[in-house]
């Protein structure tokens, strides 16, 4: 800090007001820190090079003429290759850029298996050979306690192993077999895979997953007594996963069936539609891969739940539905015993608080993802509230026995 400067002559003596230190108004130069990091230098330079070369690009269509710089465009302007050298290279270059502008929103539209830190790698090195494993082993087992089963769970333990080799090697998929009408769709989509693109670790994620259930299916179809929907190889997860809940479903039900006088109709709605949001946690399919168990996630996210949703158009949607004079509200099923109950609570709730005629559920036409609903699912959850020793739920088994 200097000392004060005088003051200037063309301020009134009797303002008496001192100048400010010579450091408040002293300009000091300030520098930022250099980039030091590789990629983010890598990211500069291919930046800047970029701009360059489209800079020289709209150089050319602006300034020259002679024939056209981009085939097929009319609207573009005409450049002189007799006086630009590098023009050969800068038409190259721009439409180089725009090919790789189109593959890029080509492939975003899927997701691959290259990234090695992520879930959905994740899920076909490890979550899906589990899966498999768990198959095997309940299909020996049921082989071992009925000797009738005996060649068929031989002949279906074959075909899942052989399956679960196919996948950890990173084999070309197979085009599926039998006479049901799904099967020429599914090869139609086998066959359009590209090469390279078409093993277990290259085609697109969300097509691995499907055709890995897909192809379960079809090594239990091929045989005699362990068909669907004779047989639902999910069937004994998905029933211990619906036991494990009743408890919790026993207080909603009570609270659906016996509504507080003074809650309005479209909190009440709005209140079921979250049950149905949180209850999309039980899915059996990632529950043990995370560690958790069914009772950590039926009860809702804890806490305060608006801090974790990422996007809420709640409102919108109950008035939306609360001025809907009749009408269907179709619901898509996603995951049997806690879901379920929460989406069969919702459908209640909307035939109660609006002006519906009718809720239609669409469910799954074979065990798919290991707890996804099937019409089975449905009746067994039905059935259970029915024989339940508690009066909410058996009430609400017998109501929604009639609703069907």
């Amino acid at each position: 800090i200097t000392n004060p400067l005088p003051q200037p002559s063309y301020i009134p003596s009797h303002l008496n007001l001192p100048f400010p230190q010579p450091h408040t108004y002293i300009k000091t130069p300030t520098y930022s820190m250099p980039v030091s990091s590789y990629t983010k230098l890598r990211e500069a330079r291919a930046r800047q090079r970029n701009d360059v070369l489209n800079s020289l690009s709209r150089q050319v269509v602006n300034s020259c003429t002679s024939i056209q710089l981009i085939p097929g465009r009319d609207d573009c302007a005409w450049a002189n290759p007799g006086t630009i050298d590098s023009l050969d290279y800068l038409i190259t270059h721009h439409n180089d850029m725009k090919m790789k502008k189109k593959k890029r929103r080509t492939q975003s539209n899927n997701i691959y298996l290259q990234h090695k830190d992520t879930f959905c790698y994740d899920s076909i090195k490890d979550r899906h050979p589990v899966t498999i494993t768990k198959l095997i082993d309940q299909t020996f087992k049921l082989g071992s306690r009925a000797a009738e089963l005996e060649q068929d769970t031989k002949a279906v333990t074959a075909i899942l192993s052989r399956l679960k080799n196919r996948l950890q090697t990173d084999k070309e998929l197979e085009l599926l077999e039998g006479e049901q009408d799904d099967i020429e769709m599914w090869n139609n989509a086998v066959k359009d895979l590209k090469s390279g693109a078409n093993t277990w670790f290259t085609a697109p994620w969300l097509f691995i997953e499907c055709y890995m259930y897909r192809s379960v299916h079809q090594a239990f179809q091929q045989t005699a007594s362990l068909n669907f929907p004779q047989y639902d190889y999910f069937g004994d997860e998905k029933k211990r996963g619906l036991e494990d809940s009743l408890s919790n479903m026993s207080h909603i039900a009570s609270l659906l069936l016996h509504p507080s006088p003074t809650q309005p109709p479209d909190r009440l709605l709005a209140e079921f539609i979250k049950l149905c949001l949180w209850g999309n946690r039980a899915d059996l399919s990632i529950l043990k891969h995370f560690g958790l168990e069914l009772s950590d996630v039926t009860q809702g996210p804890g806490g305060d739940s608006e801090a974790v949703t990422l996007s809420n158009h709640l409102e919108r949607v109950v008035e939306y539905l609360m001025k809907i004079e009749g009408g269907r509200v179709d619901i898509i099923l996603d995951n049997s015993g806690y879901e379920l109950f929460g989406d069969l609570c919702l459908a209640e709730v909307l035939l109660r608080t609006t002006k519906l005629t009718s809720i239609r559920l669409h469910m799954k036409c074979i065990p798919w993802f290991r707890s996804d609903v099937t019409e089975a699912d449905v009746e067994q959850l039905i059935t259970s509230f029915k024989d339940s020793d508690d009066d909410s739920l058996k009430q609400l088994g017998t109501l929604w026995g009639t609703r069907f």
